[in-house]
């Protein structure tokens, strides 16, 4: 008899707290679980032939509930689950038979999301997922030898890399000491009845600090779509996501992403979930089939979600294996749900694993959680459809005794900004690497086209540059020099230069300028991405500083715009506030504008006066 001791392990679970050792839990029967049962990840040294598989568990009166397999398309490698409903098949060829149906069904709804999806990206973009799409075609072609077989039962062989079960803890051990083909067993059990628990002080405080001090800009997916949809198999429904990075320098080897989808089941469509909302008991959802590309994939629990939302969330546990440029694809199938339409909402999640040995979902923290689509309005409404996005972040810059500091903060789809999970400040250097001398008087950063224009004031003198942008990415190496000195008797009013604020909206170019406290604003056309500075229209003006909130002179503004809406900021006295104003057909509805809202300097980095403040949104 063989030593268990490397292939047997105990999985715990308990009402505050998850503790797994392990990798990836995936286990989604539609069965219940018998008393004194428990369940298991078997894991096998190679694939199996399922029959084979289902041979050996039955030695051992173990229950098989899902198989999984492996297969690669492109250059990735995919992970897919099938849930094995044991009533509806007798014999193993009819199981082949369901099994491969079900994964033509899968390739349909994958067509099915593409021609919703489509791509409107950018160059790099564009040839991402046209590999995408390739590798679904791969898999089509693949398939076409064996299509139709289920119809008389002559499907191939199924190879599958791990089964999930259910039996006695006594039938796993045996099954781990005895079994020639199988790897390793992992079994869950209540926390109650095992001690000592694993992981006994938590998690990792250097991974979890780590984690918590990443910049969103280096883990935060850049685009994607979610597609819900009746399925091409009768009687089920599914989701399909496309996720796509452009930086993910901020992976390490122990992080972790979740891609969050929740289903609203007590909105104002009424209970009901547009999928099958099922659960086990330990909270993950009971699926049909699921297949993904991303590295290291796991069916998240709804352990700790509110019983108002259903997750069905998909996850990564090697965020480090992730490919920036790459569109990545995650498909769930669930029997059709209880409600007809519905509506939900779409989060990003970076977290971290601890142990570090550890890949399941019991072992996955997070730390920063981003909206994609709101979650306190549905954004995802109505449901089924098509629903893409764009992750946009707004980066600030302040400056304050001529030092510069600069953070990014997540934008939401509606344009919302996410201040509670803002980065930290990072020093961006002082005025030495800028031209002109004297005090920054003002700064300003805005996108026209391809080119990030930056304008700066010194000692009453004005400097531009534009920055190439290719892909959507700045070229900040391909920085040009400076151009100037722009002199200040060009500008309306008199004084020295206290605040300056463009911005662009539609096809216009907005400047506005303060001195002496008084403001002046002017139009300048925009045409196929290049300012018509000779079609500037006339400086209008001034306005008085009575009118805008807080007392002192005008030390800073700035302006800037987040998808349908405008955003206005000024510093007088060190205090800052800030308002914004919806944007309907590309005019800023004034009449609609927010309140003001109050930031004061000791909640800013840094020291000294403010001098400028200059935000713009990217991409």
């Amino acid at each position: 008899m063989k030593s268990g001791i490397n292939k047997f392990a105990i999985l715990r679970f308990g009402v505050l707290g998850l503790f797994f050792v392990g990798v990836v839990y995936l286990a989604t029967p539609l069965f219940s679980q018998e008393q004194n049962e428990t369940a298991a990840e078997v894991y096998f040294k190679e694939p199996v032939e399922i029959n084979d598989a289902l041979e050996e568990m039955g030695l051992y009166d173990i229950r098989t509930s899902m198989i999984v397999r492996e297969y690669t398309a492109g250059q990735l490698t995919y992970t897919s689950g099938y849930n094995i409903e044991q009533e509806k098949w007798q014999t193993v060829e009819e199981l082949r038979a369901l099994f491969w149906q079900s994964h033509g069904a899968m390739i349909a709804d994958k067509f099915d999301a593409i021609k919703a999806q489509g791509n409107e990206g950018n160059e790099t973009e564009t040839e991402s997922w046209q590999e995408f799409v390739n590798r679904i075609q791969e898999t089509a072609d693949e398939f076409a030898a064996i299509d139709g077989c289920w119809e008389a039962l002559d499907c191939p062989e199924v190879q599958i890399i791990r089964l999930s079960a259910f039996g006695t803890e006594e039938s796993f051990q045996k099954l781990a000491d005895e079994s020639e083909i199988v790897d390793k067993v992992e079994i869950e059990k209540p926390l109650t009845q095992q001690d000592p628990v694993l992981n006994p002080e938590g998690p990792d405080s250097a991974a979890r600090s780590v984690a918590t001090n990443i910049s969103i800009s280096t883990w935060l997916p850049r685009s994607g779509a979610v597609y819900i949809q009746p399925s091409n198999l009768y009687g089920k429904r599914s989701v399909t996501n496309t996720i796509r990075w452009k930086d993910v320098s901020g992976f390490n080897a122990t992080s972790t992403y979740e891609h969050d989808f929740f289903l609203n089941d007590a909105g104002n469509y009424g209970p009901g979930t547009y999928l099958d909302d099922s659960q086990q008991a330990n909270g993950v959802p009971i699926v049909d089939a699921w297949d993904s590309s991303l590295p290291n994939f796991y069916l998240d629990t709804r352990v700790g979600d509110p019983s108002f939302i259903k997750s069905f969330t998909i996850g990564s546990a090697n965020g480090d294996a992730i490919q920036a440029g790459t569109t990545y694809d995650s498909y769930i199938r669930t029997v059709n749900g209880d409600a007809t339409i519905d509506n939900g909402y779409l989060q990003a999640q970076f977290g971290y694993r601890s142990p570090s040995s550890c890949y399941t979902t019991w072992c996955v923290y997070g730390s920063k959680t981003v909206n994609i689509y709101d979650p306190e309005t549905y954004d995802i409404d109505p449901i089924p459809g098509n629903f893409p996005w764009t992750l946009r972040q707004l980066n600030e810059t302040i400056w304050r005794g001529n030092n510069g500091w600069g953070r990014s903060v997540a934008v939401e789809m509606d344009g919302s900004i996410q201040w509670g999970i803002a980065d930290n400040w990072d020093w961006l250097g002082n005025t030495d690497s800028l031209p002109g001398s004297g005090t920054l008087q003002s700064q300003v950063n805005y996108r026209i086209g391809n080119n990030l224009v930056q304008g700066i004031w010194r000692g009453n003198q004005g400097w531009t540059r534009n920055v190439p942008i290719v892909n959507d990415v700045i070229q900040w190496n391909q920085a040009p020099g400076w151009s100037g000195p722009i002199g200040i008797s060009g500008l309306p009013g008199s004084g020295d230069m206290q605040a300056h604020g463009d911005y662009a909206v539609g096809n216009t170019l907005v400047q506005g300028v303060w001195r002496n406290n008084q403001g002046w604003t002017r139009n300048v056309p925009i045409v196929n991405g290049s300012v018509q500075w000779n079609q500037a229209g006339n400086w209008g003006g001034p306005i008085g500083i009575s009118g805008l909130p807080g007392s002192g002179d005008m030390q800073a503004q700035d302006n800037f715009v987040t998808a349908n809406r405008y955003w206005q900021v000024i510093w007088r006295s060190n205090n800052q506030y800030t308002r914004s104003v919806p944007i309907v057909n590309g005019v800023i509805q004034w009449g609609q504008a927010s309140s003001w809202t109050n930031t004061t300097l000791q909640e800013n980095v840094g020291s000294g006066t403010v001098q400028t403040q200059a935000n713009y949104v990217f991409p």
